[in-house]
């Protein structure tokens, strides 16, 4: 948490990757909560920004969205001299009566840098939990399947990786076939972090910090691992940072 004036500033979701040649990453942060009304919770409208190590600056990245919708689990990579930004936008929709839910769905948006992209774009016409774009193929999840596919519709797979509920997936940016899948096993309160391979399609492994605690929502790139922490209330959360993982652990200071 970083105060700005008088606001606290709530980081979440963090993604490393390589910016065309330097190593940065995405968070989302916000300094503010939508308050909570007899149809649904309160919650914070978490926004996307690029994280600049040197500087220790955050930038807002521009998707159109209104403000009080959630960004979450961004994603991007670099190919042929494009970035590629993929999203989850959440949107409280009524669902009768007295009750709203939240629309969880997949975009994407394109452009020569992460300040100029361009308008974002639906990726699958439904309603996923979890899920990004990835060198043209789509990985999703809904409740407790992990199910991927090309862009183009063809060479579905659906996975059973053993939990009962996933929150996220984020690729590993030096590793293009892996993905980090955080949920919940069944029975159990505290998250668990899958590495599953797109290749093989099965779960080869875990991810915990060096001292073996469970991380939330973790993004790892190379020896650096970025993952949250709550810091106070609901959705009150802060991302901290390993710059190498055999070393203690550092906050990530936002401005």
């Amino acid at each position: 948490m970083k105060i700005l004036g008088d606001k606290p500033i709530f980081s979440h979701m963090p993604y490393i990757h390589d910016a065309g040649g330097s190593v940065s990453m995405l968070l989302c942060l916000s300094d503010r909560v939508v308050e909570k009304t007899s149809r649904r919770p309160a919650y914070r409208p978490w926004k996307i920004h690029a994280y600049d190590f040197a500087n220790k600056t955050s930038t807002r990245i521009e998707t159109g969205s209104e403000p009080n919708d959630v960004e979450c689990s961004p994603v991007c990579y670099y190919r042929d001299g494009l970035f590629h930004l993929s999203f989850v936008l959440g949107k409280w929709v009524p669902c009768h009566e007295y009750d709203e839910y939240r629309d969880l769905r997949l975009y994407t948006m394109t452009g020569k840098s992460l300040t100029q992209l361009g308008e974002m774009q639906p990726v699958i016409p439904f309603m996923i939990k979890a899920g990004f774009e990835w060198y043209g193929k789509v990985v999703f999840a809904t409740n407790n399947i992990v199910m991927h596919d090309n862009i183009d519709g063809k060479g579905r797979y659906d996975s059973d990786v053993g939990l009962e509920r996933i929150i996220r997936l984020a690729p590993r940016h030096d590793h293009t076939t892996s993905v980090l899948v955080t949920g919940y096993r069944k029975g159990q309160d505290e998250t668990v972090i899958l590495v599953y391979d797109l290749d093989s399609r099965t779960v080869v492994g875990e991810v915990k910090t060096p001292d073996g605690q469970v991380t939330y929502k973790p993004s790892v790139f190379e020896k650096m691992m970025a993952y949250v922490v709550p810091d106070g209330d609901d959705e009150d959360y802060r991302v901290e940072f390993l710059k190498d993982i055999a070393n203690p652990v550092s906050n990530i200071d936002v401005r």
